[in-house]
C-alpha cells in the first residue's frame, strides 16, 4: 500500500485527494491513531534545526505527549518525548526520523509526510 493511501485510511476518506489539510483536529485524528500504533521505547535520530547549523542527535523516544498535555500548534505538529543520554527531551514529531526499519519507521514516515505536504 503507498503512503498515501494509507494516510486516507487514517482519516476514513476514499481518495488521496481527500485528504484533509493539517489543523488542531486533524492532529488530534492522527495523534489518537499513533497512540494506538506505535510501539515505545524505539531509537531514532532528532534532528533540531538551529542557527548555525542542524544539530543531529541519536535519541530514544518514550513517548507521544498526550495531546490534553499542551496547546496543539499547527506549526510544530504532534510532540514526542524521549531522552538523549540522561536529559528528557520534548521535539515535534516531524523532526524525527525512526533509527530502525519496520512498523514505527512507517508509522512516523507516514506522519512526516501528511504533516509537511497537507499544511
Amino acid at each position: 500500500m503507498k503512503e498515501e493511501e494509507r494516510i486516507a485510511q487514517i482519516f476514513s476518506v476514499q481518495k488521496k485527494s481527500n485528504i484533509p489539510q493539517v489543523s488542531k483536529e486533524t492532529l488530534r485524528t492522527f495523534h489518537s491513531y499513533l497512540s494506538k500504533n506505535l510501539s515505545f521505547p524505539f531509537g531514532a535520530k532528532y534532528r533540531k534545526e538551529s542557527f548555525p547549523s542542524d544539530e543531529i542527535s541519536d535519541v530514544k523516544i518514550t513517548d507521544l505527549l498526550g495531546i490534553d498535555k499542551y496547546e496543539v500548534e499547527v506549526v510544530y505538529g504532534l510532540i514526542c518525548e524521549g531522552r538523549v543520554g540522561r536529559r528528557k527531551i520534548q521535539a515535534p514529531l516531524a523532526m524525527i526520523t525512526v533509527s530502525q526499519e519496520g512498523k514505527n519507521e512507517q508509522l512516523v514516515k507516514d506522519y512526516r509526510t501528511w504533516f509537511a505536504n497537507y499544511r
